[in-house]
């Protein structure tokens, strides 16, 4: 996302809430974003066989 040079500098840094994306940042939002993919597989896997194993 840009933005401006005096929002980032009066609003946003202060605050704590942008990073500069580098390959090690972009990296890791990617772990995380497999994780979350990874953890609604299991969550929908879980549902169906928990829905088969109750009559």
């Amino acid at each position: 996302m840009k933005v401006r040079a005096g929002f980032y500098l009066k609003l946003l840094l202060p605050k704590g809430k942008p990073t500069l994306l580098t390959p090690e940042v972009l990296k890791e939002m990617q772990l995380q974003q497999e994780r979350i993919e990874a953890e609604k597989k299991r969550g929908c896997r879980q549902e169906a066989g928990d829905g088969s194993r109750n009559p």
